[in-house]
């Protein structure tokens, strides 16, 4: 009896997860087929089929320009969270107890808070700066919102890591920085590649702190935004459908390279 309940209970289990996927997936499976359609209108089931709304796209100056916009932005954020990530993750990998749940809540506080109120915030702090410096502003903000994926990344990584090797180099002659250049670096390395990845897209796909606190520059989701409230046309499911590709390919890679570090450092 005992297992005849156990196996209803992980069908209706399989059977809730299988329908929570289906409604997350469902809106892509719709946007991506409306994008090859040949009618001036988001329209499903898409009628025909073209590829002429992907050409207008990157023949369109100022889509062009939000994708080169996002994509720096992006790269600035990653380039800073990435770091700052890694030292966060250092200092709570020999701390144990309350100062790790401190840490841990701090970094988790800008997850927790509502995008929108922490945009307004971002907005309301920097508005004397943000006429003449809101590349940094933004830059700041989306590294911020990504720290946290970098910390969750890479400390069970480092947790594997057997510090008696970086001790044995240290006995050898070798500094803290040479020890963590030649030895932590090199073991992690996967972990920051996905790292670096997961903060590219946190910021590459925010919407909300860009649309507060640029004032004159488009990222791509405040492009999107700006079309979707003027003029429904298949460009902007073209857009969508690269960004859903682009996105879900960073991830697949950005997982592997966790998955990666964590087999060989589990190998050692």
């Amino acid at each position: 009896m005992t297992t005849i309940r156990e196996a209803g209970s992980s069908r209706m289990l399989h059977l809730g997860f299988a329908l929570i996927l289906l409604f997350l997936l469902v809106p892509l499976l719709v946007i991506i087929p409306m994008s090859f359609s040949e009618t001036r209108y988001l329209a499903f089931p898409p009628v025909g089929f073209s590829l002429k709304w992907y050409g207008a796209f990157f023949q369109n100056p100022r889509w062009i320009g939000a994708l080169g916009w996002s994509v720096g932005v992006a790269i600035c954020a990653a380039l800073v969270a990435v770091p700052a990530g890694v030292c966060a993750a250092l200092y709570l990998r020999h701390r144990s107890g309350a100062v790790v749940n401190v840490v841990l809540g701090a970094l988790l506080g800008a997850q927790i808070v509502p995008t929108i109120i922490l945009a307004l915030g971002i907005r309301l702090v920097t508005a004397p700066f943000t006429g003449s410096l809101p590349v940094v502003v933004v830059t700041l903000a989306h590294a911020t919102l990504a720290l946290p994926f970098v910390v969750a990344t890479v400390l069970p990584v480092l947790n594997k890591l057997d510090v008696s090797v970086e001790k044995a180099a240290r006995m050898c002659g070798a500094t803290p920085v040479q020890a963590f250049r030649h030895i932590t670096i090199p073991a992690i390395r996967p972990a920051l590649v996905g790292a670096f990845v997961f903060s590219f897209f946190v910021s590459f796909d925010e919407l909300m702190i860009a649309l507060f606190t640029f004032q004159t520059i488009e990222t791509l989701p405040v492009r999107i935004w700006g079309e979707v409230r003027q003029e429904l046309t298949p460009v902007i499911a073209a857009a969508t459908s690269m960004l859903i590709a682009a996105t879900t390919a960073a991830v697949i890679v950005g997982q592997a390279h966790i998955v990666r570090a964590s087999s060989r450092l589990a190998d050692k």
